[in-house]
């Protein structure tokens, strides 16, 4: 159940009834593909920060390592919201914009993830949790939308902000698919008219 509180996207009429539904992740092609961004953006500022003080050499073996633990600590939260039933995501479209919420059932996985690997002295388990853990909410309204993505076969609408801002992945129903896809595209390209700059949107069908 969303919790529509003072935040980023406040409490709004919802243009279509909200909805709660599981994704399976570790196979997930579109949760990968995110990966590249995600940490591509931080590596590559690391390795440029570190090759000052350093050699260049040590600090792309140093991103790379990074890089490599971090693709581990995602595998390993996928893996086990996928056993527990995948990851419980709710979504809230309303006047003002776009409200999404990891599920009381996923959070607890994450924070007990974290508990344990901390209890366990395992660092890449705790860690695992707490990057879990990171993703429990996320908001955004219609006028921060600059780029928006669809993903037709996933049933997946990703929503972008600025430069460098996380990206809100929807993940839709077999009936609500069309209905979210077409109000994010008018209500993106409403609000960006209003400040002369249209979203951009791209289309992807993955095999």
């Amino acid at each position: 159940m969303i919790q529509t509180e003072e935040r980023g996207c406040p409490a709004a009429e919802p243009l279509i009834p909200p909805w709660t539904l599981r994704v399976r992740t570790l196979f997930n092609r579109v949760t990968w593909g995110a990966l590249p961004l995600v940490l591509g953006i931080p590596l590559a500022f690391l390795t440029v920060l570190i090759g000052f003080v350093a050699t260049w050499k040590e600090a792309f073996l140093l991103a790379a390592g990074l890089g490599a633990f971090f693709v581990v600590l995602w595998a390993i939260s996928c893996a086990i919201l996928d056993l527990l039933g995948g990851l419980e995501a709710s979504y809230l479209l309303s006047e003002r914009g776009i409200h999404f919420a990891m599920g009381r059932r996923s959070r607890d996985v994450a924070d007990a993830v974290a508990v344990v690997g901390a209890l366990a002295g395992s660092a890449t388990t705790a860690g695992a949790g707490l990057l879990a853990r990171s993703e429990q909410e996320a908001d955004i309204t219609w006028r921060e939308i600059r780029r928006v993505r669809v993903v037709e076969k996933a049933r997946y609408v990703e929503v972008r902000g600025r430069l460098l801002s996380k990206p809100i992945g929807i993940y839709c129903t077999p009936e609500n698919f069309e209905a979210v896809r077409e109000i994010v595209r008018i209500r993106a390209s409403a609000s960006s008219s209003r400040d002369r700059e249209q979203p951009k949107l791209s289309r992807t069908n993955p095999r």
